[in-house]
This record gives C-alpha cells, sequence and structure tokens, in this order.
C-alpha cells in the first residue's frame, strides 16, 4: 500500500514515489486506492510497473418512490455493493457507495471500481423524539447486478420495484401497506 506521507499532488492525479517491491508479495492480490480516487485491484506485479489510478466511477440512481412512503418518517437510503461479494472491493466501497434518497428519489454515489453492483434500499423507521429506532428496519434488493462502466463522467439508472416487492418491504418494518 502507499502510505499517505509518499504522495505528492500533480495537476489532475496523484503520484507516489516507487514503493520497495517484496518479492514474496509477487503475485499477491492487492488494492491500491487514495481518497477522490478509483481503486486498482490486481497482483503485484513481478516488474517495476507504473499504477495509474484513475477518478472514481459517480452514478445517479433514482427509484420512483410511492407517494406514501414520502410521508412515512423512513430514512431511504442506497446502499451499493458488489455483485460477486468481493470483501476487498466492499471494504474500498464501504461509505462512498451509499447515500440517502432525496424527496424525489435520487441519490447519487461513488464506486471505487466497475463491475457488476447490487443495489439495495434501506430504511430505518425514527420514534417521535427523532432517534432511530433499530427494530424498524428493513433491507430491499432493488437491482442487481447493474453494470456500471468504467466511463468518464456520471453514470445515470433509472431503479424499479414491483408492488409485491414494496408490500414485502413493509411487512419487515412490521408495517401492512
Amino acid at each position: 500500500m502507499l502510505p499517505s506521507g509518499h504522495c505528492v499532488f500533480a495537476s489532475s492525479m496523484r503520484r507516489a514515489r516507487p514503493v520497495p517491491r517484496v518479492n514474496s508479495a509477487i503475485g499477491t492480490r492487492l488494492a491500491l486506492w487514495s481518497p477522490g480516487r478509483g481503486a486498482w485491484i490486481g497482483e503485484c506485479p513481478a516488474v517495476e510497473t507504473e499504477i495509474r489510478l484513475e477518478p472514481p466511477l459517480h452514478a445517479r440512481l433514482h427509484l420512483e418512490l410511492p407517494e406514501f412512503l414520502l410521508q412515512s418518517g423512513l430514512r431511504l437510503s442506497i446502499r451499493a455493493s458488489p455483485a460477486n461479494g468481493d470483501e476487498l472491493v466492499q471494504r474500498l466501497a464501504w461509505g462512498d457507495c451509499t447515500s440517502d434518497l432525496d424527496e424525489k428519489g435520487s441519490c447519487r454515489i461513488t464506486c471505487p471500481v466497475a463491475g457488476a453492483w447490487s443495489i439495495l434500499l434501506d430504511a430505518t423507521l425514527f420514534d417521535a423524539n427523532g432517534l432511530p429506532d433499530y427494530d424498524a428496519t428493513a433491507v430491499l434488493e432493488v437491482q442487481s447486478p447493474l453494470e456500471l462502466a468504467a466511463q468518464p463522467g456520471e453514470q445515470s439508472f433509472e431503479l424499479a420495484v414491483t408492488t409485491d416487492e414494496w408490500k414485502d418491504f413493509f411487512k419487515q418494518l412490521g408495517r401492512q401497506r
């Protein structure tokens, strides 16, 4: 990994000084990442190699929300998780790949790598004091997988939930709609 103390800023990218290669690490799967950049995941190269960290991937997601849901007192957020269950990618994605939905059912997430992502809708009900009721939470897999391409700019996706999926979602919260 590249310690932040070894990085210098260039005009549009970060460059790190060479990191000594450990022969026993050759062929080991590793990830290189820096805040505000995408990630490079691959095998530790056997020869000196320049690795560039490209900008992260941005996606705007929109989900048509039922009117009653907007007035329900729920906090709704979208969470992206690597569809293949890759724990290394999941650790890199933690935080940036989660965003609260606005009143129009939209949010923007940032993902460190391209590929297939599972999209989950998380809901938490708040009590009369404005505190989260952790017994009243629900998770709905909205779309899986969503293919995030390795391309610049923001990618947009329309998400869809069926009536039956909404019903199951509310059952998880202990509500009937």
